[in-house]
């Protein structure tokens, strides 16, 4: 923030730049246990190798090298698809996002909590009409088919149809798998910086929970603030990796194209 941010001074100095400590003072942190991400952040200022325990650190710090978080508008000849997170207790975070080729564009998102369904349909309407966007599909996690209560008994996917809502249900898949398939389409992926932030910033603290007793990291992400947009991208890993799989390739058109020019 500070080195974006004209009004703030910024200086980042690791200890080759100060000298305060050396390198044999770091051999005797990594003897007594202290892992080399941490060291790298914490005496040289160096995030290369992602925030410990950070699923997805290293890799935005990739995108923001090769120049794929920054301005991305908003493209009128693709439609823009909303991947959710839905929460009942806390936060429900939307994720906009435009396929524009090999690419995937996000270039909105929001996120708020202790709203109803009602409040995100007028978001959607409203950004909608703003950017005369045309949305394609809205994909929401498998939990939306719960029945709630005091609402008659509907699941919440009844009620967003009847607020003009139709939504495609995410594969229901481990969190891990998830994780991979959003990791795997990190090449392809460019970030609106400006409107999306929150996102960013949610994906540099999303993390494996830290086992205290056996002091390692668990398999499992922590639940926190971060979360909510780590799972809408968890899901839009899903629905992109089953998108991928349904293209046709090149090779695929080119066949076709054979078959049905030898029939006509």
């Amino acid at each position: 923030m500070a080195k974006d941010n004209e009004d703030w001074f910024c200086s980042r100095l690791g200890i080759e730049d100060t000298g305060v400590l050396t390198k044999e003072d770091m051999d005797v942190e990594r003897n007594e246990g202290m892992s080399e991400n941490l060291i790298q952040q914490e005496y040289y200022v160096n995030f290369d190798q992602g925030i410990e325990g950070s699923y997805y650190a290293k890799l935005l710090n990739k995108a923001e090298k090769d120049e794929r978080i920054t301005n991305v508008p908003y493209d009128p000849y693709a439609p823009v698809d909303t991947y959710w997170d839905l929460g009942v207790s806390d936060s429900t975070t939307i994720l906009f996002v435009q396929n524009i080729g090999q690419e995937i564009h996000i270039i909105d998102s929001y996120s708020c909590d202790g709203e109803g369904l009602d409040h995100y349909a007028n978001i959607i309407k409203k950004k909608g009409d703003e950017n005369l966007w045309q949305y394609g599909n809205h994909y929401a996690p498998h939990d939306i088919q719960v029945r709630e209560l005091g609402h008659g008994a509907k699941t919440r996917l009844q009620m967003a149809r009847e607020l003009g809502l139709k939504f495609d249900i995410v594969p229901k898949l481990s969190i891990q798998e998830g994780i991979e398939m959003a990791r795997a389409m990190w090449h392809k992926l460019w970030i609106n910086k400006k409107n999306c932030k929150f996102l960013i910033k949610s994906l540099e603290n999303y993390h494996k929970r830290y086992n205290e007793r056996l002091n390692v990291y668990s398999d499992k992400p922590e639940h926190d603030w971060s979360s909510h947009y780590a799972d809408a991208l968890r899901y839009m890993g899903v629905m992109q990796n089953k998108i991928k799989k349904n293209t046709m390739t090149e090779l695929e058109a080119n066949n076709l194209e054979k078959q049905y020019a030898k029939k006509y």
